[in-house]
């Protein structure tokens, strides 16, 4: 999580995190049902192991990476959310 003083550089920094990315498009976590951030996006597949989104002056990523074969991955939309309920609490 990041926290700037201008709203401008966070969307500036989420943009630079999205260029990373190899997938030629997102979708944005409104389209998916998750409620988090102002904006924000997701990973493809079923199981969202990964979700960016910004609130305020805050970006956050959530992950999950998987280190062991013998292990499952899990998704990480309700604690996107819960993550984002905090940010909120913490702007006000």
């Amino acid at each position: 999580m990041r926290r700037y003083t201008e709203s401008v550089r966070k969307i500036v920094s989420l943009i630079d995190q999205l260029l990373t990315s190899m997938a030629t498009n997102l979708p944005r976590l409104s389209a998916l049902g998750i409620e988090a951030g102002e904006i924000g996006f997701a990973g493809h597949g079923e199981l969202r192991t990964e979700v960016e989104f910004a609130r305020g002056n805050v970006l956050v990523k959530v992950l999950v990476k998987v280190l062991s074969s013998g292990k499952q991955a899990i998704a990480v939309d309700r604690l996107a959310r819960v993550i984002d309920l905090q940010v909120q609490q913490s702007l006000q």
